[in-house]
């Protein structure tokens, strides 16, 4: 698959997965496209081909191929496609869309709850991304590129983001280890009202400083939206 085309890769799992046009055009509409926009004319693999490079056109190729995977959840194919798709993209468009994916975190966070264990590893994971994707943006020729000044707000941002989130995890992780305290002669102790609420208000407080550091890094990148 690596040596064929983006469009005609996805073309061959999609086909195999969408057997009829009622199929595939339920996929369309699913991916959030306009099918008065496409032309479903010809035998099923050409149709199919004419439809994706349209969506490819509109830049819709990967609102297809995600579409298709919340309709086969870890379909091998599927993913390797999307890390396919995502290698193709120009870096500042990765770094874009990675932003984008850490700014959902907004809403957890601004909520009375605190992160889940599997979203402190996704949070990490897609930062961890964003430091490698934009210490490659840097490295490569930005001749003429009137966004190049970015990925100095982004360097500024990043740091202070990646020591918020280190720290909250920290204390989130102190905070719900044992709630009692050994007392010398006794088996525990209550630990008193006063130090617990200072420990929660450390921890919101870890919280609400980690919200407003990932906001900068959505500012720097101009997704404050």
């Amino acid at each position: 698959m690596a040596e064929m085309g983006l469009v005609e890769s996805v073309e061959r799992v999609l086909c195999r997965l969408y057997k009829d046009q009622v199929a595939f055009e339920r996929l369309l509409s699913h991916a959030g496209l306009d099918l008065n926009q496409f032309e479903f004319s010809g035998d099923h693999q050409s149709m199919v081909n004419k439809c994706l490079r349209k969506a490819q056109g509109l830049g819709k190729l990967r609102d297809v191929i995600e579409a298709a995977l919340r309709d086969n959840e870890e379909h091998a194919d599927l993913k390797g496609l999307l890390d396919k798709f995502d290698f193709e993209r120009p870096i500042a468009d990765q770094v874009l869309s990675l932003v984008k994916a850490l700014g959902g975190f907004r809403v957890p966070l601004r909520q009375s709850r605190h992160l889940t264990r599997s979203e402190l590893i996704e949070f990490d994971a897609i930062l961890q991304n964003i430091f490698d994707r934009t210490e490659i943006a840097e490295s490569q020729p930005n001749d003429g590129d009137a966004n190049s000044g970015r990925w100095d707000e982004l360097n500024r941002a990043l740091p202070a983001c990646l020591g918020q989130f280190q720290f909250y995890r920290e204390v989130l992780n102190a905070s719900v280890r044992s709630p009692h305290r050994r007392v010398s002669g006794a088996l525990y102790a209550r630990i008193p009202l006063a130090d617990v609420a200072s420990d929660k208000m450390t921890l919101i407080g870890a919280k609400l400083d980690l919200l407003e550091a990932l906001d900068e890094v959505l500012r720097a990148c101009g997704r404050s939206d």
